[in-house]
């Protein structure tokens, strides 16, 4: 989405876009050559240099350009040619957004340029593999290629393709929270690309300088740097990196609007949240006739969250019948987004758009279908593995149980959430943790017989006769401290509107429950984590908008 460095909901454009070349006049000339070509090495050579020309504006064409050189090269046996077709299939494909794609046709071609010698080509295949390899989020191995292709580049002296490695650099920082880094690599990448006049190279430098200072909350200098690269893009007709910008600027303004909202307590001017759709609008209308897929979905999540904030603010002014259309558009939104993950295979980001729609669902007070879709979100994240979302998923699940009036089973998903929380906080893989004792500040109407059957769970554990009296009191009070808990996720759904606030006194503890407190504390701090998971705005900014911001520049 998960996520999570900050601004994880961010539409990211780490921008990882390479080998650029000037595109008009060089291109024209190329398609002339063409008219004439005998199927021979020339034609595989004009071919894959128009691919690389036009991967940035046109991936599409790229791609089909790529594709036809390579079956030329491969009748003449021509495994020079055969490379840079493969490579500059993988160029177009990362474009595009289609990044297990990428992969495959960049490692063929990496394969081939390192044994055929050409360093050149073996150092920009390494750039796409480092580029996709920060898609994936693995910026470890994304920095490890990226330098490996530096080293090739310097000792070619290739200024042009070292500046590319530097912005490349600076965006997987960016990604990981070293702003500091991230400045550093990208000013490198400025200084350099400003000496060569490269157009193309300087729009990237400039929106992923943006990025950055949008990440630092220095949205004056981020939107000054985004409309440098407007200009600039808007001058080389380079439409699809346009899309990105606006997407980025959209972004800011979405930002801005949270920002003071949680300042002014609702009081957040209207303005924003109008400049950031339309921006995410503009960004999405270029996107769709690139047929950029990932972007697509990232642009109609971003368009959800916007609306959901909107209702939200509408609510507040008692808006009531706007605040529902906005919930309304939201949720097609975030089906669509849906609809894209589940065609293209992306399960990791489905388990996350799967919880989205269920907070949406919770927020409007259809329980039954936000419970519907967490359990999806749920067994799509067993299925991959996702430790995080099964965590975050049966703490909505809880809140959505208490709602609905199963205490039972509300407790019983706590439990799961507290299970998959400490293991992914390397305690040890321990599972004791309040399985016997859970000790919150909680209380609501009509849960005295679930406060029994708890009860009984919780005395079955103890191991002395003598202290069941003194176990069960315990017990009711970390029951009755439960139940306030859950009362305190459903006020989070302010749709929810339960007005119930009780308090409980925790008594002090006796003897073999002092080893507990640790866990007690974890319990009691369950309420912000339930508020975390059902809150769009925090969640989508911590969660969402970073796997936004790795797909765009």
């Amino acid at each position: 989405m998960k996520i999570t460095p900050k601004a994880l909901h961010t539409i990211s454009c780490c921008l990882f876009f390479f080998f650029l070349h000037s595109q008009t006049r060089k291109t024209d000339s190329l398609f002339i050559l063409l008219k004439t070509d005998k199927e021979d090495t020339n034609k595989v050579n004009h071919l894959n240099t128009i691919a690389l020309e036009v991967k940035n504006t046109d991936p599409v064409l790229s791609f089909s350009v790529a594709s036809q050189a390579l079956k030329i090269a491969e009748k003449l046996n021509f495994w020079p040619g055969i490379t840079q077709s493969f490579i500059g299939m993988g160029a177009a494909k990362l474009n595009l957004g289609k990044t297990d794609e990428a992969v495959r046709y960049l490692q063929k071609g990496n394969k081939l340029a390192h044994e055929y010698h050409l360093d050149a080509w073996e150092a920009k295949s390494l750039i796409g593999i480092a580029g996709a390899q920060g898609a994936y989020g693995n910026f470890k191995e994304s920095l490890q290629a990226y330098r490996e292709a530096l080293k090739l580049l310097e000792t070619l002296k290739d200024k042009k393709n070292i500046a590319t490695v530097y912005n490349g650099i600076g965006a997987a920082y960016n990604a990981q929270g070293n702003y500091n880094e991230a400045l550093n690599n990208h000013f490198k990448s400025l200084k350099l690309r400003t000496e060569l006049d490269d157009k193309n190279g300087l729009a990237a430098s400039y929106n992923n300088i943006g990025n950055v200072y949008t990440n630092l909350d220095n949205f004056t200098e981020a939107l000054n740097f985004y409309y440098k690269a407007i200009e600039i893009n808007k001058q080389t007709r380079n439409q699809s990196w346009l899309g990105n910008n606006y997407g980025n600027i959209s972004n800011v303004y979405y930002r801005l609007a949270i920002s003071l909202n949680l300042i002014k307590e609702g009081k957040t001017p209207d303005t924003y949240f109008i400049d950031a759709r339309e921006y995410a609008l503009k960004a999405l209308e270029i996107k769709e006739k690139t047929g950029d897929v990932e972007t697509i979905a990232s642009l109609y999540n971003n368009i959800a969250l916007i609306d959901v904030e909107q209702a939200k603010l509408m609510k507040s002014r008692g808006d009531k019948k706007n605040a529902e259309e906005k919930i309304k558009l939201s949720l097609q939104s975030y089906f669509k987004v849906m609809e894209i993950r589940e065609r293209t295979g992306d399960k990791y980001h489905l388990a996350i758009v799967l919880e989205n729609i269920a907070l949406v669902q919770g927020e409007t007070r259809n329980y039954t279908e936000a419970k519907k879709y967490f359990e999806k979100s749920l067994a799509i994240a067993y299925e991959i593995g996702s430790l995080e979302q099964i965590k975050t998923d049966y703490s909505g699940l809880s809140a959505i149980d208490s709602l609905m009036g199963n205490y039972k089973k509300s407790f019983a998903d706590y439990r799961m959430y507290i299970k998959y929380r400490d293991s992914i906080n390397n305690n040890e893989n321990t599972r004791k943790v309040t399985e016997t004792k859970l000790n919150f500040e909680f209380g609501v109407k009509h849960a005295a017989d679930s406060v029994k059957t708890l009860e009984r769970e919780t005395l079955e554990k103890s191991k002395h006769d003598q202290e069941i009296k003194q176990q069960k009191l315990y017990t009711f009070f970390g029951v009755i401290g439960f139940i306030l808990m859950i009362v305190v996720a459903g006020v989070s759904f302010q749709a929810f509107r339960l007005k119930k606030k009780t308090n409980a006194t925790i008594t002090e503890q006796k003897r073999k429950l002092e080893q507990k407190q640790k866990e007690v504390m974890d319990s009691i701090k369950y309420a912000q984590r339930i508020q975390n998971s059902l809150m769009p705005s925090e969640k989508y900014l911590h969660k969402k908008i970073q796997e936004l911001k790795n797909k765009i520049t």
